[in-house]
């Protein structure tokens, strides 16, 4: 789908607090069940650029699928001088779903995504009744993150020199465990989002970790991870799995930090019929 397609789908600006304004994308049935898709926060990020194979699935199986740019990312606001950390996401998210009058949700998130959707889970669990997460951030203190090969080669390569569309090219295709999954279309759609954002947004993010927290998300949760996964260590699966007292986890060879697109067709099965696991009565 091509950026001016894109902007043909529904969509609209919401002005919360502190006077962020978030651009929301919002897909299928009004009737269906809410899931609310995080995405992560590596340059040029998106809610459609993060889950742009598993919409449809959603969408088709009856859901009502809203997808947000996170502050400082995609079309939403990107003000300078504030760090972008867990807890301006989370409140963020809750501001937006209050905003639309949604009080249960089912929270996907990738990355960074992910440790939202966690975060969500632990701070307000009467909002999220099910939790599905792609090798989710924060289960690990921050150093941990900094030390990961992905993470030190996109470092490296958007601060030495300019910025250019063929370094962040790089960078997505250490994301994934076969680089030619980072088409033309993803790259410049990334490209055309990274360009806008201020350099705070990477320079004055924040990773806190929440996994001693964990234990206080009572909702199902199934987490997939990429064992070939250069971003996030594969570490968190198991503190995930520990931890979370009714969580399945998922690892899937020859995949990277992107399961959910990588493996989309796995991953939107897989969540479908775990959505539908949840929901029947015990």
């Amino acid at each position: 789908m091509t950026r001016d397609t894109l902007e043909k789908i529904p969509h609209q600006r919401l002005r919360l607090s502190d006077n962020i304004e978030i651009f929301v994308r919002r897909f299928g049935p009004e009737s269906g069940p809410i899931v609310l898709m995080i995405h992560g926060a590596a340059p040029g990020a998106s809610g459609w650029g993060n889950f742009c194979r598993n919409v449809d699935a959603f969408v088709a199986a009856g859901y009502h699928v809203i997808v947000p740019d996170l502050p400082g990312f995609g079309d939403s606001a990107k003000p300078a001088g504030i760090d972008y950390d867990l807890p301006l996401f989370t409140g963020t998210m809750q501001q937006m779903l209050c905003e639309l009058g949604i009080e249960r949700i089912v929270a996907v998130g990738n990355s960074m995504g992910g440790a939202i959707a966690n975060n969500l889970a632990i701070t307000a669990p009467d909002l999220v009744s099910a939790l599905i997460v792609a090798a989710p951030h924060c289960l690990a203190p921050q150093a941990s993150y900094w030390a990961m090969p992905g993470v030190q080669f996109m470092i490296e390569a958007l601060t030495q020199g300019e910025p250019t569309r063929e370094k962040l090219g790089a960078v997505l295709r250490r994301m994934v465990c076969d680089p030619e999954q980072i088409s033309d279309a993803l790259l410049d759609e990334r490209w055309q989002s990274a360009i806008k954002q201020p350099a705070d947004v990477m320079t004055r993010l924040r990773i806190t970790e929440i996994a001693s927290q964990l234990h206080a998300i009572s909702c199902p949760v199934l987490a997939f991870w990429g064992a070939q996964d250069e971003i996030t260590p594969s570490a968190g699966a198991l503190v995930l799995a520990e931890r979370v007292p009714q969580a399945e986890v998922i690892i899937y060879s020859q995949t990277g930090h992107w399961p959910q697109f990588e493996r989309h067709a796995q991953f939107n099965e897989r969540s479908l019929r775990f959505l539908d696991e949840t929901r029947k009565p015990a």
